[in-house]
């Protein structure tokens, strides 16, 4: 049943309203939040210094473990002055949160999970934004390959739904980001792998608000991708991807926010051909046995 456009229009333009009054609540949370400059995981971002990378130990103040190229990228950071980056960062991520919980956000933003994620400043909430726009842009996977790595078992979307071309363009973007800096600064990589490794000896990817074993995590995702996929369930993606997160902290449910956008737009990714339709559209045509109609 349709609705009447008159209420059509008055639903979209409360949804609007709503998305507005909790984009900016967001942003003015976000503003003030930066004042102390506390923002912890962007002040890491921004005092990245490639020649030291990999050095401290994971769970220490400014401590990374995102890839080379990502290493580079964000060092340029450093030219901005920190409450500036504090501040701006701190308002892009509360504006990735908006776009994907529209009209939801003024209440995602009252809990603790997604506002820890405006104070604290990571990269959750662009993790999610990449996570839908990668779905039709795969290329935009290298970044999440390259970042949080693990997530990108979200990848499986593409297996599981046999768009392989999809799959190639993400796996060939994420090379060509890494190929120059693993020429330029090998040991950087293999100070990168160290450094993963000796968190996963540690137990950190156990640790969080699920500290169950990354592998438990990456099974479940594995299989709500396959599922999701085999009912053009898109929004399951962005569930995938936080469960994959090397370590599962209260704000990196930000991620998941990506599925209210994505269960409220549908079409966003084309509804997979099943066997049986396509089976149809194959068969030919079946004869008609009667009177012919008029030349």
């Amino acid at each position: 049943m349709e609705l009447d456009p008159r209420v059509h229009r008055m639903l979209r333009f409360l949804v609007l309203v709503l998305t507005v009054v909790g984009g900016a609540w967001a942003v003015a949370f976000a503003v003030v939040a930066a004042s102390d400059q506390f923002v912890y995981d962007a002040h890491a971002y921004w005092a990245v210094d490639p020649s030291t990378a990999y050095l401290l130990p994971e769970g220490n103040p400014d401590a990374m473990l995102y890839a080379p190229p990502v290493m580079f990228v964000f060092s340029l950071f450093h030219a901005v002055p920190w409450p500036v980056f504090a501040t701006v960062w701190s308002v892009l991520v509360a504006l990735a949160i908006t776009v994907m919980a529209g009209p939801f956000t003024l209440p995602a933003m009252l809990t603790n999970p997604i506002a820890s994620e405006v104070t604290l400043g990571n990269i959750h909430a662009f993790t999610g934004l990449l996570a839908t726009a990668g779905l039709r842009k795969p290329a935009l996977w290298a970044l999440i390959l390259l970042t949080k790595v693990t997530p990108g078992v979200g990848l499986l979307w593409f297996v599981f739904r046999r768009e392989w071309r999809s799959l190639g363009i993400a796996l060939a973007a994420t090379a060509v980001l890494a190929v120059p800096t693993l020429i330029v600064a090998p040991e950087l990589w293999v100070r990168w792998v160290q450094a993963l490794m000796a968190a996963g000896h540690a137990g950190e990817y156990a640790s969080g608000i699920l500290a169950v074993p990354l592998w438990v995590r990456l099974s479940i995702a594995v299989v709500i991708l396959w599922v999701g996929a085999r009912r053009d369930w898109a929004w399951v993606v962005p569930i995938a991807v936080t469960l994959g997160l090397p370590v599962l902290w209260d704000h990196g449910l930000a991620i998941a926010l990506a599925s209210i956008w994505l269960a409220s737009h549908p079409n966003w990714v084309p509804r997979r051909m099943t066997a049986a339709p396509q089976a149809a559209a194959d068969a030919p045509s079946p004869l008609v046995l009667g009177p012919a109609g008029p030349d």
